[in-house]
């Protein structure tokens, strides 16, 4: 027997048992007449949840009844099962969540039993209303066909006919859309953001990272929504290291380079003794769309050093934080060394800094991303450092022998002498002074920042002025400032001070220095006694030029008229030579008509 004719048995048998027990309950004076029911609509649709039905994921159905009691109250009863439809799952989900607009009814009441009986009781000879409201929820996919009937406590009462209601249910999206990765350093859970994972790829295999793939369908639910995907996806590992799915963060050592997994794993990244720098890409089910990526550094063989200072100038007496070397080890692809084994210090003038006989104790900071070497200092001077994979004094050597680069180092002597100065040579009256203390040692090299006791002897006298009570004075890299307010008189300002027994005998002197402090107001008004005293002057030199100028211009006109006069009788020496030449001229003229006629008369050819 098929469940679709179980189901209508079922649903007949209910009808059947309701008329019944009405009928051996007697006859009643009850009579139920223009009964009516109809349903508000009769198709619906939700989505199904993953493990439980959710709130929310429901259709509603509405059915109205209207019927008119003649002599007495009568029961209009509605009873809703599952008919026509083999149910995928195994849940009945069908309830009576709500009455509501009901008119002239006294008395309404539902029962829950495999199907949902609503019972309302109208009122006596009145016609009455009521709006029952259904409620059906399915968690499989596939179509569901509710029917409801209509019956009455009255047996023999005619009723309307059943009205049925068919919901879809929808499955969900489990098809990946896309997919983000999470990485986590070691064993360590990958959640809120990506890591940076630099681990060593040598030795025996150790887990050095996991990673977490969040998958989502294009409605963009994750597998928290989606009761599994459909497809898996692809993990591909590119470079040194080996894959392992597990569950939790910390898994057994790995040995594929390809695994298949379903969203929502962990995938566990282990070393396999060789370094490189390795790339996991995660594929959608077997096909090439990447979906996302993760990269691990694993770090090879040593190769390379680098040496570097945090500060290039010590102090013999300041052993602190600044005496360490700092060191960053590399393989031959020049990735960074998370372990990278025993160092030694070597210098060029041990008498400064010693040679280091023991590895190096500082540890290597992979967050600062370099090591440290503290250096033992035996007297002031400059020297070169580097590290090396050996020790100076080695007799042997590894096989392969690293030197970093040699960097400067200067160690100070303790301080020696103090030095003040001034920031300015001139101030103006109440003016603010910055006063500096230079600090050196025996050899004259400024001293590295510390607190030096006693380094006055009684603080610094300003004469006029408020004095500096300092005595022990702290350095910031060998320097102290003070300020202080210029005098209210114009003048001379002096400032005297002595080395204190922080310093050795010869630093323990006295020394001045002076400064000059003037009045604004004095200085204006000579200013302006001189620019007066310069413009008089300059109206002098003015006249004086003007009078020259004139005697000059006399001068001149005076030698014009004489050249004048010159110029006149030249022209008039010239006018009476010119006379004589004519005159002469016509004389010869008249002594060569003279001449020829005597020629003529001898018989002379001229």
């Amino acid at each position: 027997m098929s469940n679709k004719t179980t189901f209508k048995r079922i649903a007949l048998a209910v009808v059947a048992s309701l008329g019944l027990g009405v009928l051996a309950s007697g006859p009643s004076s009850a009579t139920i007449v223009a009964s009516s029911m109809t349903i508000a609509a009769g198709t619906g649709s939700t989505t199904v949840g993953e493990a439980a039905i959710k709130e929310g994921e429901t259709a509603t159905v509405l059915i109205t009844a209207n019927w008119s009691s003649v002599t007495s109250a009568d029961s209009f009863i509605v009873t809703g099962i599952l008919t026509g439809t083999t149910k995928p799952g195994t849940d009945t989900n069908i309830t009576l969540s709500a009455t509501t607009d009901s008119t002239n009814v006294t008395q309404s009441a539902s029962s829950a039993v495999g199907s949902v009986v609503a019972n309302a009781t109208g009122t006596s000879g009145a016609a009455a209303k009521m709006v029952f409201n259904f409620t059906v929820r399915e968690a499989v996919a596939g179509t569901y066909t509710y029917t409801f009937y209509a019956s009455t406590d009255t047996a023999g009462e005619p009723m309307p006919a059943a009205v049925t209601y068919k919901l879809t249910v929808t499955g969900k999206d489990k098809v990946i859309a896309k997919a983000t990765s999470l990485i986590g350093a070691g064993t360590t859970a990958a959640v809120g953001s990506d890591s940076t994972v630099v681990v060593t790829g040598l030795g025996a295999p150790a887990q050095a990272a996991n990673i977490f793939v969040t998958a989502t369908n294009a409605a963009g639910e994750t597998t928290t929504q989606v009761s599994g995907f459909t497809e898996s996806i692809t993990a591909v590992i590119s470079g040194p290291g080996t894959l392992e799915v597990d569950n939790n963060t910390s898994g057994s050592a790995g040995t594929a380079r390809t695994v298949a997994f379903n969203a929502g794993s962990y995938i566990n990244v282990w070393s396999d003794g060789t370094g490189g720098t390795a790339t996991v890409t995660f594929y959608k089910g077997t096909s090439a769309t990447v979906l996302a990526t993760e990269t691990i550094t694993f770090s090879g063989a040593a190769a390379s050093a680098t040496a570097s200072l945090g500060h290039t100038v010590t102090s013999k007496q300041a052993s602190d934080s600044q005496t360490v070397v700092r060191f960053v080890v590399r393989d031959a692809a020049t990735n960074p060394l998370a372990t990278p084994g025993n160092w030694f210090i070597h210098s060029s003038d041990t008498k400064v800094v010693s040679n280091g006989t023991a590895a190096c104790a500082g540890a290597y900071s992979a967050a600062l991303g370099y090591g440290t070497c503290g250096i033992t200092i035996g007297d002031t001077g400059t020297t070169k450092i580097k590290i090396a994979n050996y020790a100076a004094s080695a007799t042997t050597l590894p096989t392969t022998p690293i030197v970093s680069n040699e960097v400067d180092l200067r160690v100070v002597g303790s301080a020696a002498a103090v030095k003040l100065s001034f920031d300015k040579t001139t101030y103006s009256k109440e003016d603010e002074a910055t006063l500096t203390l230079t600090v050196t040692d025996a050899n004259g090299y400024v001293v590295p920042s510390q607190t030096v006791a006693s380094l006055l002897s009684a603080g610094i006298a300003l004469t006029p002025g408020t004095d500096v009570a300092d005595t022990s004075i702290a350095l910031t890299k060998g320097v102290a400032t003070f300020t202080a307010t210029a005098p209210s008189l114009a003048g001379s300002w002096v400032a005297v001070y002595k080395g204190g027994a922080g310093l050795p005998t010869a630093g323990q002197v006295t020394d001045t220095v002076t400064v000059n402090v003037f009045d604004p107001t004095e200085e204006a008004a000579n200013s302006a006694l001189d620019a007066a005293q310069e413009a008089t002057d300059a109206a002098i030199a003015a006249t004086d030029a003007a009078i020259l100028a004139q005697e000059a211009a006399d001068e001149a006109a005076s030698a014009a008229v004489a050249a004048q006069e010159t110029a006149q009788a030249a022209v008039d020496a010239v006018t009476a030579l010119s006379a004589e030449v004519t005159k002469l001229v016509a004389q010869l003229a008249t002594l060569q008509k003279l001449l020829n006629r005597v020629a003529k008369r001898v018989g002379v050819k001229l």
